[in-house]
């Protein structure tokens, strides 16, 4: 007896004499009748949260999800059970027949399938096509087996069924054609966990949306289910109001759907932090978003008035695009795409967003109020960058450092120091420090010359830790920490985007594009949280050097936003590559410059008692900056490098009072061969002469003059003044001088390509090196290729 009706079926059994082998076989023909009886009778539908009470045989609909589970049930994450999946999806009679017979007979103008089908151009039916033709994300041998078999999966078990339903719903005229749509949607007894309606009972346990408010056997059931029951019976007992509750059911598939996709985005940020293979989840949440949601997040980005809104479905699309890697600092990405599934639900139906619910995982999060849009023109001081494809989650990258340096600030107890630690995990920036980037050239000289690919994150836990042999305050210990967070690894991340834009022609990947796009984002970061990025330190630096312009705006900035630039635009590899290097090379400006001023800090510590109390504080951040700088002089020259570490920057070692260490890291930072124009002059060290690693000083701690006074050398400057004091008597001398300048300003100008005169915005010229082509030291301007120290 079934308890949807009741019938009697007489089996009859032979007797006793009959051989047992038979009387088996006779029960099991007697099982496969009533079995076959049951699946096929004319009776209601009855499920948890509710009964559709339809008369009509509804064998073929609802078989859909036994057909789901026949498919679904082969997929194992291997190559092998993702080929029976196939082929059992594209047998005579299957679900490939189904979508094929929507696609060519339910797709109108105006529904659901047509706007799929513009979405997909170029396939014949986006439904099969999509799945299993040659383009196929099943057939890109680039992604991991159990990224496109979770792919498949979610197109078999969400993609067919919610559009198969869908467009039964919309083009039905009648009950008995709504009824298809009915069976589809709740499928059988069995096979229900197969259906969209298992799909919605399983979100609802994590989103907290179960009611048990009916009187449907007073179990747990999904809101969204109880609410498409009940418009599917709507129309059943009234046969009316179609398009009203095709409407209603849509809205709640759109929220099952929505928080499908939220919950893949928060699976793929738990990836992120962890730092493990996010590619499944990645695929999941392509599916659900593909074949479910896009057209209505891109029906939404087209009504939107402003720039800060039209991208919604692109931020989306990238964030789940298998190829790539994901980027999101401080679950930024999760409330963006948060605030996209809310915007879409709230979209044209009340309420929608009332019955989303909030998913139990993420309650800690507290997102903001407002979201930067992921094409924000970012623009500085020294240039504007336009990227070409959505930044926001790179954006991301500055938003956390800066409260990993807020924190940072204030640290000194070993509580504080533990919050550092636990935040900078949980934002995500420990996994992007400890990332594996072998292949890249900059990582493996550092991993080369450090003896390890984890030095970042080794330095970073031992300062948070208080392990380090030799930190002698906490002055010392919170600069080991800010500057090995906020500098050590952000230059391996930047570097490392740029790098991995180069690897292909631009234009022939859209990743590479966006890899380009998101290193200049951490470089440059957000307006308020700029002065947590490499742009700061580099203006910090420049303005120490005396390598500003007017608006005190660091040479080495104008040059990185200038390459930015021209790298975004590039065509090819190799002009791409020039632009990378141009950028690594200013990068190596901005740290040799912090390696010499802490050199030369550590010097005056020494040597004046006024000062001696902070030499536990210089040299700990000057070991934080000598270790961004010294693996790429290492590479060159192993020794030098050594003895300068030892002598200048082992905390474990006291200085000698004469160590002389502006000069020894002068000499090996010369190895370099760095630009000198960016390089600019140390005005703490206008006194200091260098003789190899040893130096003569000035017997006063020097004045330091205001900075962004320009980049010339001290020399430079010291002749000025001469001029100017004896003006009055060497008249001819004046004049020769303001010739030979004149001159030497005029060869300059017409050097081919290796400098350019350009305004910044306060309006004043100042050179900088073209972005073209990487620079010859030798071929520019300089007066001396390789100066000495006391005219760096």
């Amino acid at each position: 007896t079934d308890r949807r009706t009741s019938f009697t079926i007489a089996c009859w059994y032979p007797p006793p004499r009959t051989p047992a082998g038979m009387r088996g076989l006779k029960i099991r023909l007697c099982a496969v009748l009533l079995a076959a009886l049951l699946s096929a009778t004319d009776a209601a539908i009855v499920t948890d949260a509710g009964t559709y009470g339809t008369s009509n045989n509804l064998t073929t609909f609802q078989a859909v999800s036994t057909k789901v589970k026949e498919i679904v049930d082969l997929i194992d994450g291997t190559e092998s059970g993702l080929a029976a999946a196939q082929i059992k999806f594209a047998e005579d009679g299957s679900l490939k027949d189904m979508a094929s017979d929507v696609c060519n007979n339910k797709c109108d103008e105006g529904t659901t399938c047509f706007r799929m089908s513009e979405l997909y151009p170029g396939t014949t039916c986006f439904l099969t096509d999509y799945i299993d033709g040659a383009s196929s994300i099943t057939k890109d041998q680039s992604f991991i087996v159990e990224a496109r078999s979770e792919w498949f999966r979610v197109a078999i078990q969400d993609g067919i069924p919610t559009q198969l339903a869908i467009a039964h719903m919309e083009s039905a005229k009648t009950v008995n054609e709504w009824d298809e749509a009915a069976g589809i949607l709740l499928g059988t007894d069995d096979d229900r966990g197969y259906t969209v309606y298992g799909r919605a009972d399983g979100l609802a346990r994590d989103y907290g949306t179960l009611s048990s408010e009916s009187d449907h056997d007073n179990a747990l059931h999904s809101k969204a289910n109880e609410k498409i029951v009940t418009a599917l019976e709507t129309v059943r007992a009234s046969s009316s109001g179609f398009t009203t509750q095709t409407a209603n059911i849509i809205a709640q598939l759109k929220i099952i759907y929505a928080q499908a996709v939220l919950r893949s985005t928060w699976k793929v940020e738990e990836d992120l932090v962890a730092g493990t293979s996010h590619d499944k989840n990645q695929a999941q949440g392509l599916g659900y978003f593909g074949f479910i949601m896009l057209p209505y997040v891109k029906a939404l980005d087209a009504k939107a008035l402003d720039a800060t809104h039209i991208k919604h479905a692109d931020m989306i699309a990238d964030f789940f695009d298998i190829g790539f890697s994901p980027e999101s600092f401080d679950r930024k990405e999760y409330c963006r795409i948060l605030n996209a599934m809310e915007d879409t639900l709230n979209d044209d139906t009340a309420n929608l967003h009332a019955d989303f619910g909030a998913l139990t995982a993420a309650v800690a999060v507290t997102c903001p109020l407002t979201h930067l849009p992921g094409r924000l023109n970012l623009i500085t001081d020294a240039g504007s960058y336009s990227p070409k494809s959505d930044i926001g989650g790179s954006l991301s990258y500055s938003t956390a450092m800066k409260k990993i340096v807020e924190l940072t600030v204030e640290a000194s107890t070993e509580s504080q120091y533990a919050r550092i630690k636990t935040a900078y995990h949980t934002m995500g920036l420990h996994a992007e420090a400890l990332k594996n980037r072998t292949g890249e050239p900059v990582w493996e000289i550092f991993q080369a010359q450090t003896g390890s690919g984890t030095w970042v994150i080794d330095l970073l836990d031992s300062a948070l830790d208080g392990t380090i042999a030799g930190v002698r305050s906490n002055d010392a210990r919170r600069e080991l920490v800010d500057k090995t967070a906020m500098d050590a690894a952000s230059v391996q991340a930047v570097i490392s985007d740029l790098y991995k834009a180069t690897l292909k022609d631009p234009g022939t990947d859209p990743s590479v594009d966006r890899y380009w796009d998101h290193g200049a984002a951490k470089y440059i970061g957000t307006t308020t949280d700029r002065d947590s990025t490499i742009y700061a330190r580099a203006d910090e630096r420049g303005a120490n050097f005396e390598a500003v312009d007017d608006s005190n705006v660091a040479f080495t900035n104008i040059v990185i936003l200038r390459a930015l630039e021209v790298g975004r635009d590039a065509t090819t590899v190799s002009q791409r590559r020039a632009q990378y290097d141009i950028i690594v090379k200013q990068i190596q400006v901005i740290y040799a410059q912090c390696a010499l001023r802490y050199a030369r800090l550590i010097d005056e510590a020494l040597q004046y008692e006024s000062k001696l109390e902070n030499l536990p504080k210089y040299r700990a951040e000057g070991r934080a900056f000598w270790n961004i700088i010294s693996p790429w002089i290492r590479n060159l020259s192993p020794d030098l490098t050594d003895i300068v570490t030892s002598k200048v920057f082992d905390l474990n070692v006291t200085p000698e009072k004469d160590v002389h260490a502006f000069c020894r890291v002068y000499e090996v930072v010369e190895k370099l061969h760095l630009p000198k124009w960016e390089l600019g002059t140390l005005t703490a060290a206008a006194g200091v002469t260098c003789f190899g690693p040893k130096q003569t000083a000035d017997t006063k701690p020097p004045t330091v003059p205001s900075p962004g006074r320009g980049g010339g050398d001290s020399s430079s400057k010291k002749h000025e003044e001469l001029v100017g004091g004896l003006i009055g008597f060497f008249m001819g001398l004046f004049f020769a001088c303001v010739f030979g300048c004149w001159a030497c300003w005029k060869v300059r100008q017409e050097r081919k390509g290796a400098v350019k005169l350009i305004q910044n915005a306060s309006g004043r010229s100042v050179m900088v090196e073209m972005a073209g082509k990487p620079a010859d030291d030798n071929a520019l301007p300089y007066p001396d290729p390789n100066p000495s120290p006391s005219n760096v």
